[in-house]
């Protein structure tokens, strides 16, 4: 009877070990799970946050180059001579390529390097 009781102890111990045990290990694939989906949500935030910033930026140039083109041609028609005409073209020259510059600059410091490096 003694030996009985504690085969049944032994049987139940056993078996209460191994569902712990597949309890764990499905937790831990859940978890394991769990962060794939937050890591890979990140890095689509991250992608979407960068090519808003390339939208943001490229709208942002648009607007400086229509500016300049403004500023220029209204400073053309009230230019009375070749020398006051070449000398605005030399400064909208200059402005159009600070506003490149300034944009390419821009646009290294946002490389997508910063992004999450992880594979999805």
């Amino acid at each position: 009877m003694l030996n009985e009781n504690n085969t049944k102890q032994i049987v139940q111990q056993q078996m209460q070990y191994d569902f712990d045990k597949k309890e764990t290990m499905t937790k831990v694939e859940q978890e394991k799970k769990d962060l794939l989906v937050k890591e890979t949500f990140a890095r689509q935030q991250d992608l979407l946050k960068y090519e808003n910033t390339k939208r943001e930026l490229f709208l942002q140039k648009e607007m400086q180059l229509k500016s300049i083109t403004y500023e220029y041609e209204k400073k053309q028609a009230a230019a009375k001579s070749d020398k006051e005409r070449q000398q605005l073209r030399y400064e909208e020259d200059l402005k159009r390529k600070q506003v490149q510059y300034d944009t390419n600059k821009s646009k290294q410091r946002l490389k997508p390097h910063s992004i999450r490096n992880k594979p999805l």
